[in-house]
């Protein structure tokens, strides 16, 4: 259970409006979001904001602007994923273990597959049994599951309009972005800005609505 119930957004507060006019939007299915415009590493933000009783669950920590991959100056850091303004970048978390984790974790690379399908890409989403999701033969993201504090985490990131123009030539060879395999006029208010809020919500409703068909 969070101790600060002012920070971030509840489920069970959409729609509800605050002193300065701010509208709560949905979260999907978990009971409460934790969003930063940036952050060196979403799964560290996210082990530090359990460590601190800062999220309830099931909860969703979400990083606008992921900075692991990259150095002073945007340099690249070998190996990293290139992430950045654009990107989704998420971690859900949920309480307690899966007993068959290895089912979960199936049961979340087809709700990411089916949150993404919603905005009717061009191609098919693919996923090659090694974390990583592909988009017409290149890589469009990955996922990441450990067990952290007796919870099943899953980080998903998605090449959503991510800036590529400064990353190393093999992420721009090799990587896909969404945004080019959808029609961006038919994201909210026709633009393609509101991409990574859109899918972030799409995984927010689809993996807790897989994992419960499990549990």
């Amino acid at each position: 259970m969070a101790n600060n119930r002012k920070e971030g957004l509840y489920r069970d507060e959409e729609g509800t409006v605050d002193a300065e006019g701010f509208i709560a939007p949905p979260v999907g299915l978990v009971e409460h979001a934790l969003y930063f415009t940036s952050s060196p590493d979403v799964l560290a933000k996210t082990r530090q904001v359990l460590d601190e009783n800062r999220l309830e669950l099931p909860g969703a920590v979400i990083v606008w602007d992921e900075t692991i991959g990259r150095r002073k100056g945007s340099k690249a850091v070998p190996g990293a994923w290139w992430a950045g303004d654009g990107s989704i970048t998420i971690a859900l978390v949920f309480e307690g273990v899966a007993a068959d984790s290895k089912k979960a974790v199936s049961a979340t690379v087809a709700a990411t597959i089916e949150a993404i399908s919603t905005l009717s890409p061009s191609h098919q989403i693919t996923h090659d049994g090694d974390g990583h999701f592909l988009l017409d033969g290149k890589r469009l993201g990955m996922l990441h599951h450990e067990v952290y504090n007796s919870n099943d985490l899953y980080v998903i990131r998605v090449n959503g309009s991510t800036d590529f123009s400064k990353a190393p030539r093999n992420v721009q060879e090799n990587n896909n972005r969404l945004i080019d395999y959808i029609d961006a006029g038919k994201l909210p208010l026709g633009r393609p800005g509101t991409l990574p809020n859109t899918l972030a919500l799409e995984l927010m409703r689809a993996i807790p609505h897989y994992l419960g068909q499990i549990a």
